[in-house]
């Protein structure tokens, strides 16, 4: 094969290949997941409660979708009962067609997608921050009780609603800015900063509420979670499709963005060059605990309550998210609308798995498994670099 089209062939691999990779796991979970299934009635409803008791914790957040709940009472008792019984506090019902069980998985993926852009800017930035699920625990946390207790609970006005999650979204950007401060201001690893933030936050989380669940909020606070105002498109996916296109923008088109891949790319050769390294750090971070605290405020919106337990393990998510879109670890390579496609991989792989019936634990085997592969692939593609 003549060099131009393996040179070719190379870059087409590069730029596109995560988008094959997204479309080859569609396919195969389509393929391994053929079979038909339709329970129905009291029996089938203890029969998958089995089934979740076995493969999740009770802290799990259980949707159950139908296309009528009426009909499917016998079932939709039988489940929800059993699983109540067990000691499952988070189960929720949707009802409609396919199409809209599917838009609820797609909010789910918006959260994580959101968040990531953030964790995508502080990892070619050079840096890290595990801080991120516990801040959706205290966003949402936040925002709910802003609303209960000073917004007028149960009967708040949209104005209200709208200036508790504007707040409670600043709130955890001046934490993200902490996080900042404390790694410009010290030289203190952002491994250590980050977990002792994640550490504080979740306990705060846990403080405000009393380790329950905050849910005195308007039905109409679920608006931003899982309405779609816009040519069908549910608002939480709008959002984050806009926040990728601004995000795009930033970091390809501006000077901010050049800064940032040159601070993650020799932070000493930046600052010779008279980038403002630690600045374009602390802008990092804060960046991180807005988006960290919008996706907390989605999930609440979503659930419809703010509870310390949400974001639990979606550090892990939003990282397998950004390294599997191609970002380094090493900082200073990355694109926004890979980690994009990279939250796409993560959600088909997660979906594929539940409906394989793969038990949770071996789930978190699997997704340690994609880290550490795309890890090893960034590595591989740098030590060839380097010796090219």
């Amino acid at each position: 094969m003549p060099k131009s089209k393996k040179q070719h062939l190379t870059h087409l691999l590069t730029e596109y290949g995560m988008i094959l990779v997204l479309i080859l796991l569609g396919i195969f979970f389509s393929l391994v997941t053929l079979t038909e299934q339709r329970p129905s009635g009291k029996k089938a409803g203890l029969q998958i409660a089995s089934i979740v008791k076995k493969r999740f914790d009770k802290d799990a957040h259980i949707l159950i979708a139908s296309r009528n709940l009426a009909i499917d009472k016998n079932f939709y008792d039988a489940l929800s009962g059993s699983l109540t019984n067990a000691g499952f506090k988070h189960l929720h019902s949707v009802q409609g067609t396919p199409r809209d069980a599917r838009a609820n998985i797609t909010n789910q993926i918006a959260v994580i997608a959101i968040i990531a852009i953030g964790m995508t800017v502080v990892i070619i930035c050079g840096g890290i921050d595990l801080s991120v699920g516990s801040l959706i625990a205290f966003s949402a946390v936040l925002c709910c009780l802003f609303i209960q207790d000073t917004a007028g609970g149960l009967d708040a006005n949209a104005g209200g609603m709208i200036l508790a999650c504007i707040a409670a979204i600043i709130i955890t950007g001046l934490v993200g800015s902490f996080t900042g401060s404390m790694i410009t201001a010290f030289s203190i690893p952002p491994f250590i900063v980050t977990l002792g933030v994640m550490m504080m936050a979740s306990g705060t989380a846990y403080l405000m509420s009393g380790g329950e669940s905050v849910y005195r909020v308007p039905d109409s606070f679920v608006w931003l979670g899982r309405e779609a105002s816009l040519f069908g498109i549910p608002n939480a996916v709008f959002l984050m499709m806009l926040l990728y296109s601004i995000a795009h923008i930033m970091m390809s088109r501006t000077q901010l963005g050049r800064y940032i891949y040159a601070v993650g790319g020799n932070a000493e050769a930046a600052r010779l060059a008279g980038v403002p390294v630690k600045w374009i750090q602390l802008f990092a971070y804060t960046l991180s605990g807005l988006l960290a605290g919008l996706g907390g405020v989605v999930m609440a919106s979503q659930l419809k309550s703010g509870a310390p337990t949400y974001g639990q393990m979606y550090e892990l998510y939003v990282i397998a998210a950004v390294v599997v879109g191609g970002t380094s670890l090493s900082g200073g390579e990355g694109k926004i609308f890979g980690t994009l496609i990279g939250a796409f991989i993560i959600a088909v792989i997660q979906n594929g798995m539940n409906l394989m019936n793969i038990e949770s634990y071996t789930q978190k085997v699997i997704l340690g498994m994609v880290i550490l592969i795309a890890v090893l692939l960034d590595k591989l593609k740098q030590k060839k670099f380097q010796t090219s």
